[in-house]
């Protein structure tokens, strides 16, 4: 998210991001990407990785938007409850998509190697 909220507030908000703090994001992207290489594969991986990306850039958005704007003058809890019911109006196609993929037995998608057991909320 802080990639993210860097590059918004560049571009909505003229915000230069100098040299050290550069260094410092490619190194949190870089040490974020070596975490989550070992999970980063198959289909489920994929839709994972595009809903983190999709509700990170929206908090990111709603972040700089509100300095962008000034909301000053609004409580803080009620800017954070419209960011959160935000994000999860961005997330719920995903929610229903995933579990729509679901078989009728309640296994997801899985291979046959697949021995693990998933913590699969319902919705």
């Amino acid at each position: 998210m802080p990639l993210f909220t860097a590059v918004l507030s560049a571009v909505l908000l003229g915000a230069a991001i100098n040299r050290l703090a550069g260094v410092g994001l490619a190194i949190g992207l870089g040490g974020t990407a070596i975490l989550a290489s070992p999970s980063l594969s198959g289909e489920a991986a994929a839709v994972g990785i595009i809903s983190l990306a999709v509700s990170a850039l929206a908090w990111a958005f709603g972040n700089v938007y509100m300095k962008w704007r000034d909301f000053s003058r609004v409580s803080p809890v009620m800017l954070v409850g419209v960011q959160l019911v935000m994000s999860a109006v961005v997330l719920v196609p995903f929610a229903l998509w995933s579990k729509a993929r679901r078989r009728p037995s309640g296994r997801s998608d899985c291979s046959p190697h697949c021995s693990t057991p998933r913590f699969r909320p319902t919705l």
